[in-house]
């Protein structure tokens, strides 16, 4: 009944001819929605029939009581994770703001030195480019470093196993393209 309903009210967008959205992205949406709904009616209709079913026995009636604890402890503990980490996220979103910032006075300083706008003694105009991306990749390790300790997780072993990982797999590509560069001068 809901989709019929649904289906006429997309009709008559399909008639206005939106040019935004189609009719057919929002009706896609919309259906994942309703079964998104549906499926959530049903495990909690499932975990209520579990609850009464298992209530009635008395050998039974202990694991009545741990039904919803199944279901609802790993959404409590997913939900405590998400509000005890959210400062931490404050702090990168600040320090992701800020860097950003940075890095776009630094391309400010050395596209006027390309430009031959802004001069230091012995620095030569033609240096700016290179120099810069060396900078950038600089600023961009250092504010790594910083927002490590606060990314979600970053204490746990199999984050610091990842990076340890991406660290040597980094480390011998570069010297792997190191050798072979060597290898390539005449």
């Amino acid at each position: 009944m809901l989709e019929r309903w649904c289906k006429t009210r997309i009709e008559t967008i399909r008639a206005r001819a939106l040019p935004v959205v189609g009719a057919e992205h929002l009706w896609a949406s919309l259906r994942g929605a309703l079964r998104l709904l549906r499926a959530v009616f049903l495990v909690v209709a499932c975990l209520v029939t579990a609850n009464l079913v298992l209530g009635q026995f008395p050998w039974t009636k202990p694991f009545s009581k741990r039904v919803f604890e199944l279901v609802l402890d790993p959404l409590k503990t997913m939900w405590r994770g998400i509000t005890d980490s959210l400062p931490n996220l404050a702090f990168l979103v600040v320090l992701f703001i800020v860097f950003r910032y940075l890095l776009r006075l630094i391309n400010l300083v050395f596209e006027s030195i390309e430009h031959r706008t802004l001069s230091w003694k012995g620095f030569d105009p033609e240096w700016a480019g290179p120099t810069f991306r060396i900078v950038r990749f600089l600023v961009v390790a250092f504010g790594l470093v910083i927002a490590y300790p606060y990314l979600p997780g970053s204490g746990s072993d199999a984050f610091k196993g990842v990076s340890l990982f991406i660290g040597v797999v980094f480390s011998l590509g570069s010297s792997e393209s190191f050798r072979t560069s060597w290898r390539d001068i005449p």
